[in-house]
């Protein structure tokens, strides 16, 4: 059966490669993310450093972008920033949009 017959059929083909050591993978579309600063960074009620893993990398590579954090009650990691609830967050001058992680 040739690839033209299965694409008539509403089977699409896909293309494959192999990874590094002979590994195989099928290719796929790279996904971009656009987040706009500036970020109000969420981290809930955690108690374990490694669950605000994401968190930390924004604050990391980007601290110019971040204006608060927002933590739940019991939540015991602090990055830094100011506490901040999203209507507080709303009304900071730096505000335009935020990405709660």
């Amino acid at each position: 059966m040739s690839i033209n017959s299965l694409a008539g059929r509403g089977l699409a083909a896909r293309s494959f490669n192999f990874g590094p050591f002979g590994s195989f993978q099928t290719r796929r579309p790279k996904m971009v993310l656009d987040v706009h600063p500036p970020h109000l960074l969420f981290l809930g009620d955690i108690k374990n450093p490694l669950d605000a893993k994401t968190a930390m990398g924004v604050l990391e590579w980007r601290p110019e972008h971040c204006i608060g954090q927002f933590r739940l009650p019991g939540c015991e990691i602090d990055l830094g920033l100011p506490d901040l609830s999203p209507a507080e967050c709303e009304k900071s001058p730096d505000w335009s949009s935020a990405a709660w992680w």
